[in-house]
């Protein structure tokens, strides 16, 4: 069981953003997804989850070919992603913002919502009770009653892990999930993250610290110039001198 994504080049006009790219992501495995600026990662990540359509490849999600599926789609499939800037609603709570994590999935119709019969508040009861579980679990508790504007940066990303989780998704797509994040905040992220994993997720973790990429994940792919450099354990990424040269032993603007 896996995201598969084989052959992906994205051309966008005279630029080669990806070429001959192969990525599989499995259940229960933590991946990181590194390179320099301008690398492809997040182009990669897009295509992934459905945002850009590659020029070439095939991408399959256990077993099926979604490669021209729509983001929405590869949601209901069970593909969830965070984005480099967390998108929420500024003046909603963040129990509010994990709520509406919800709503495009809920199964009641706008009828039935609008007359508030009993399945509609069934449904709603429901997510209400769901996102305290998550709120729990992700240990949003002491912001939960706050302005997302006024949570700080590192809570947002932890509050968009939350909110992927309401789809219940076999696979989630973080990026960039440590920035702007200290020691101790970076250790409260990797637990989260773990907690996916133990879960049976499969997650993709696109990072720039390095360190942070040893205490979570499994397996390292490189990306360089929109191309497969390398792809292997943390470790030997580390002392591939290919990496080092490229991204590693270089400090990215």
């Amino acid at each position: 069981m896996s995201v598969l994504a084989n052959g992906i080049s994205v051309r966008f006009g005279g630029l080669q953003a990806l070429q001959d790219v192969h990525i599989e992501i499995g259940q229960g495995r933590v991946q990181a997804l590194i390179g320099p600026n301008g690398a492809g990662k997040t182009t990669l990540l897009n295509v992934l989850s459905g945002f850009v359509q590659p020029t070439a490849g095939l991408i399959s999600v256990n077993g099926k070919d979604v490669t021209r599926e729509p983001s929405h789609k590869r949601a209901w499939g069970g593909v969830a992603r965070s984005f480099q800037t967390p998108r929420f609603v500024p003046h909603a709570t963040v129990r509010e913002n994990v709520l509406a994590g919800f709503y495009p999935h809920a199964k009641s119709k706008i009828v039935s919502t609008m007359l508030g019969l009993p399945r509609q508040r069934r449904e709603e009861k429901d997510m209400q009770r769901k996102t305290e579980e998550l709120i729990s679990r992700f240990g949003l508790e002491e912001v939960a009653d706050e302005r997302a504007a006024d949570v700080p940066l590192w809570r947002l990303r932890v509050m968009e892990i939350a909110r992927c989780m309401t789809i219940s998704p076999r696979y989630v797509f973080l990026d960039e999930p440590a920035a702007g994040s200290d020691e101790n905040e970076r250790r409260m992220l990797a637990q989260h993250v773990r907690s996916l994993r133990d879960s049976g997720v499969g997650v993709l973790i696109v990072e720039h610290n390095f360190g942070f990429i040893k205490s979570v994940c499994e397996s390292v792919t490189v990306l360089a110039q929109g191309q497969l450099l390398a792809s292997g354990a943390p470790e030997a990424i580390e002392e591939d001198p290919r990496v080092v040269e490229v991204y590693l032993g270089k400090e990215e603007s």
